[in-house]
């Protein structure tokens, strides 16, 4: 855990959702509000609705961040949908620090701050290793590695600049975690 000034943070993400981040932001100015909302390590029940066939099912979920994974521990032993980590983190890398998660809870805190605190304004966030593969030579999306490693990358300080970002209205979303499985012969 470390305590950081999101301002200059590195940002691979380049948006924010105001009405996620409008669920956090009543209470962000809180002393206690970053232990409990970027720090949080605590799993939602979720109400789910479930649509299946053979090999088929789509799940509709409350947001994007959900899972399909298999739970080897002994006492689950069995497949999951799940909610990913709940926690903000960063990932250090050539003298920079990546924000990996927690765009929109960060971009609360900062709001709330606006205009007088923002400079002072810090965050407790988790120090991951998580944006690695993203950072590696050997990353699927090389577009986007040469432009956070490059000498101007973003910034999540910029999301609070003007000139870079215009308010839209986008349609709204609901999100389904497709799975869709198949038997394949291997050869042994």
């Amino acid at each position: 855990m470390i305590k950081i000034n999101p301002l200059r943070l590195v940002a691979h993400q380049f948006y924010v959702v105001l009405d996620r981040s409008q669920a956090y932001m009543d209470h962000a100015a809180a002393k206690t509000w970053c232990a409990r909302n970027t720090l949080s390590t605590e799993r939602r029940p979720h109400s789910i609705q479930i649509r299946s066939g053979i090999n088929i099912a789509d799940v509709d979920v409350p947001h994007y961040e959900f899972a399909f994974i298999y739970n080897n521990h002994p006492q689950a032993n069995r497949f999951e949908i799940t909610e990913l980590a709940r926690h903000a983190s960063v990932t250090a890398f050539q003298n920079r620090m990546l924000l990996w998660a927690g765009y929109h809870r960060s971009y609360a805190r900062m709001e709330s701050a606006k205009p007088d605190g923002m400079e002072r304004s810090s965050l407790l966030v988790a120090l991951t290793t998580d944006a690695d593969f993203i950072l590696s030579p050997q990353s699927p999306n090389q577009g986007l590695r040469a432009m956070l490693c490059g000498p101007r990358p973003p910034l999540f300080g910029d999301f609070f600049d003007d000139r870079f970002f215009i308010k839209v209205k986008l349609r709204k979303k609901r999100y389904e975690l497709q799975i869709r499985a198949q038997v394949v012969a291997v050869d042994a």
